[in-house]
């Protein structure tokens, strides 16, 4: 078997391994050399390329915004050269291309969509390039057409409901619905959303178990292309102990027709329900609606109706009451 290089080499004297060393060391040097000038001659040439770029829409149409998302990156055909490119693919943020919508024409899209605009990009060549280093030549913008879907701006105020569960704590009820403040906020965006709300969420949450009146502060939750003037609220729950009360409601009849008398046995009912002691002198049975309705005296057939509560104040809970049916008679 044939020695190593290793084995060849333990057997070189001294002097022969210092004269090797030079010899490596100076052929390392010329091949590191090589490949630095071959590096610069090729990254020296120009090449074509595409490059995805980050871009930015400002100066929309007057009294418009927009309500459909356009491309956030623009894929630009380039001729560049290798160092350009490469520094290009080496850097992780650039400066979005500003794409100012108004100073190009905006055609209408046809067909019955008539909020729809759009901008061919190849006018927008000089533009872009422009605003690129000059060592980018721009020969091709992708897409080759933007759309822009507008709608008028228009503001409302609208109601704040919270979005939170929670649980109290025992022999624990609140004194009222929340304090929510402010209870309404102004949305400003376009008027096809802005026409369909009726309220903004606050951000959904647990609050666990609730053993005591707490004040806390809570986030809105956003709405696409709608900009709500407050980003948070505050939530006031005020919490009692609370005992039982029994009061007497009266029964109504509903949809009783002109010239028609019925009479329902019993004519009350007995309610009992859960009221914080704040509340607890305030509370009586007119607070309450309980009602039968005649339509369904039709459908029928043993002389009893089912009774309805349809109204009770915010400040009860744990609410029963009897009898649940009544007997009635009419009279034509």
């Amino acid at each position: 078997m044939e020695p190593s290089f290793l084995n060849k080499f333990s057997s070189f004297t001294e002097t022969e391994k210092i004269a090797f060393r030079k010899k490596l060391m100076l052929f390392s040097f010329f091949l590191f050399v090589s490949v630095v000038l071959w590096l610069v001659l090729a990254l020296s040439k120009a090449y074509d390329d595409e490059i995805n770029y980050p871009v930015s829409y400002r100066n929309f149409p007057p009294s418009k915004v927009l309500i459909a998302d356009v491309p956030d990156h623009l894929k630009l055909s380039v001729k560049a050269s290798g160092f350009t490119l490469l520094r290009y693919r080496l850097s992780s943020r650039y400066i979005p291309i500003s794409f100012s919508v108004n100073s190009f024409k905006m055609n209408r899209l046809a067909g019955p969509d008539s909020v729809s605009f759009y901008i061919e990009t190849r006018y927008a060549l000089e533009h872009i390039s422009s605003q690129l280093s000059s060592d980018f030549l721009i020969s091709k913008i992708s897409p080759d057409t933007l759309v822009f879907r507008f709608s008028g701006v228009v503001s409302k105020k609208i109601e704040v409901v919270p979005s939170f569960t929670y649980q109290l704590d025992k022999q624990l009820i609140l004194m009222d619905k929340f304090v929510v403040t402010p209870d309404s906020v102004t949305v400003s965006g376009p008027d096809l959303i802005i026409d369909t709300l009726s309220a903004v969420y606050t951000v959904k949450d647990d609050l666990g178990i609730v053993s005591k009146t707490k004040s806390f502060e809570v986030d809105l939750q956003g709405i696409k292309y709608v900009y709500i003037k407050e980003s948070e609220v505050s939530v006031l729950f005020k919490i009692e102990q609370f005992t039982e009360k029994t009061v007497q409601v009266p029964v109504e009849i509903l949809n009783l027709p002109q010239n028609t008398r019925m009479q329902a046995f019993p004519r009350t009912i007995q309610l009992t329900c859960q009221v914080g002691l704040s509340n607890y002198e305030k509370l009586d049975g007119s607070m309450f609606r309980a009602s039968i309705d005649y339509l369904d005296s039709d459908v029928n057939q043993d002389n009893k109706l089912k009774i309805s509560l349809t109204r009770q104040p915010v400040f009860v809970q744990a609410v029963k009451f009897n009898p649940k049916t009544v007997e009635y008679i009419i009279e034509k």
